[in-house]
This record gives structure tokens, C-alpha cells and sequence, in this order.
């Protein structure tokens, strides 16, 4: 096991906080200089602000538990002084167009104290192999005996994924091909209200014919959004699409969603029927934008119930 945790870790540490969902300023700021410009989707969060939340404490300590890392965590923190669960201050997540087809072709940029020496003595204590690769942006390490994936230590910044991703990433940090040079950057910069977490994504050819066939949204060409949770849980996404006629069918269909959950009889049962009515979607013209609204106790009467169900 031990062999195998970082990697893991790291992953299941940003899929956990994913779960919950800073704009541009913040500490996810020094992080987005990682992701290069071709990349299809990018998610940031200020992890120092989810913390504050009841229902992010929920799902991460839930996570962690589904994916039987809390061992290897403390053992983490013990041998290189790295904790992902508490000591995270920012993450960023992004992908090129093949991850899409590839769930592993990903990068994540972490910012936290860290002491690359330890981590890196720790990975060899435990069997695996670093080789070390040069860069203009500064060295890099390919791990494991097929030399998949690697690691990258930038001040106060971790690089983790493909070796092939983490390359690029520091191609962006030294100028090439930055965030702001491609459209998922002119996206990303949309995304301006948020506190907590922000997100884009653009559409490619392959997400278009995914939400046409599963969502019914046909013509999207881009998504970006933020999340606040300083006084319970807001969200303001929008989306661009083709044409005005593709969102307002955008924004039907998603209403009509809302509105058949919230009378399913097991939403009743809930009591989760009021909060739809702080969900809403909305066209104007070939923008369409999401609004989620909830308040602390709003909040509050969702993580009491999911610790219920889960007990």
C-alpha cells in the first residue's frame, strides 16, 4: 500500500473536495500559472474557505472513509509532515481534451507546506523510483517503474499527474502556452464572484455529443461557474451556447429536471422539496445561467440528513 499512497492521496484528497464545487483572486491564483493553455477544464478551490463549511466537513470525512485512506493519510503526515486533509490551502485541477477519453491524463497543482526532500525520501523508502528530468521551470521527477506518472516541487506549489501533463504544466509556469493565452482562460476569467471554488469548461466535439445525447443540451460551447460558502451554499454558473433557441431549450429542460425531482416522492420523504425551489436556470439570449441559493440552515438540514443516511 504504502508504494501507491501519494499518488492515491493526492487524487482522492481533490476528488473528495470536488464534491463540494475562489474565483480568479485568492490562493488558487498562484496555481492556475500550472495549467497550460490547451487545457479542456479547469477547477480551483480555496481549500482554507471549504473547510468552514458543515457540509464539505461531512463529505470529505465521508470520502475518506469510502476510499479506506485515513491509514495511509496519518502515515503521510508522519513521514513527510504533508497533510491533505487539514493542511491543504488551494487546489486546481485541470485536463487537456483527452481526458475526456482517458480518466488518468489529468494534472493537480496543490498548495501546501511541504518538504520535497522528505516526500521525495519517503517514495523511495517505500519503493518507488524517482528519476530525476530537467526543465526550464525546474526539475521534475518521473515515478514508478513504467515512468508514468511524476511529481514536481514548485516553492510553495505540488505538481501531480502524467508525466507528459506535469511537463506541460511547468511549460506554463516558464510562458508557454499559459492559461490566458487559450479559451478556456477567456472562460476562467468569467468566473469572478466566487469565494470558495470556481470552475470552466469549454465544449469540445466529444462533451457536445455527451450532453446532447445525455443531458439534451445541444449547442453548448462553454461552461464556467463559482461557489460561496461563507453563509451556506451558493453557486452562479452560466454557459454559452450556439444559438438563443439552444438555451432556452437548455433552460427548460433543466427547470423540468428540478421540477420532476422535487415532487418525486422520495425528495418528499426528505424533505428536500423546498430547496429546488433554489435552484433555477434561466436563458437570455445564447447565455444560460444556473443559480443554487441555499442557506446555512438550508445547509444544515442537508448535512443532518446525509449523516443519518450514512450512519
Amino acid at each position: 500500500m504504502r508504494t501507491r499512497v501519494l499518488l492515491p492521496a493526492l487524487a482522492a484528497c481533490l476528488t473528495l473536495t470536488l464534491a463540494v464545487g475562489s474565483a480568479l483572486a485568492g490562493d488558487a491564483k498562484g496555481a492556475l500559472k500550472f495549467v497550460p493553455g490547451d487545457s479542456m477544464a479547469v477547477v480551483g478551490f480555496d481549500a482554507d474557505d471549504l473547510r468552514k463549511s458543515s457540509l464539505f466537513g461531512t463529505l470529505r470525512d465521508e470520502f475518506i472513509s469510502a476510499f479506506g485512506i485515513t491509514r495511509d493519510i496519518k502515515m503521510l503526515k508522519t513521514e513527510t509532515g504533508l497533510d491533505i486533509k487539514d493542511g491543504i490551502r488551494s487546489l486546481v485541477i485541470f485536463g487537456p481534451s483527452a481526458w475526456y477519453m482517458d480518466e488518468e491524463q489529468f494534472g493537480l497543482v496543490m498548495e501546501a507546506p511541504h518538504d520535497p526532500a522528505r516526500l521525495k525520501a519517503y517514495l523511495e523508502k517505500s519503493g518507488g523510483t524517482l528519476e530525476a528530468r530537467t526543465h526550464a521551470a525546474g526539475e521534475y521527477f518521473v515515478l514508478g517503474k513504467k515512468a508514468k506518472g511524476a511529481i514536481a516541487f514548485q516553492g510553495d506549489y505540488i505538481i501531480v499527474g502524467p508525466k507528459n501533463i506535469v511537463s506541460q504544466a511547468l511549460d506554463a509556469k516558464s510562458g508557454k502556452s499559459a492559461l490566458d493565452s487559450g479559451k478556456l482562460g477567456r472562460l476562467a476569467k468569467k468566473a469572478k464572484a466566487g469565494k470558495s471554488a470556481f470552475g470552466a469548461l469549454l465544449a469540445t466535439p466529444q462533451i457536445q455529443r455527451w450532453l446532447t445525447r445525455q443531458a439534451n443540451l445541444t449547442g453548448a460551447k462553454g461552461f464556467w461557474g463559482t461557489m460561496d460558502v461563507s453563509s451556506g451554499l451558493k453557486i452562479d454558473g452560466a454557459g454559452n451556447f450556439a444559438t438563443a433557441e439552444n438555451a432556452a431549450a437548455a433552460a427548460a429542460a433543466i427547470n423540468k429536471n428540478l421540477t420532476d425531482i422535487k415532487n418525486d416522492k422520495e425528495t418528499a420523504e426528505l424533505g428536500f422539496g423546498g430547496l429546488f425551489d433554489k435552484m433555477s436556470a434561466k436563458a437570455d439570449g445564447t447565455k444560460l445561467s444556473l443559480k443554487l441559493d441555499f442557506s446555512k440552515d438550508d445547509v444544515n438540514k442537508v448535512v443532518n440528513t446525509l449523516k443519518e443516511f450514512l450512519e
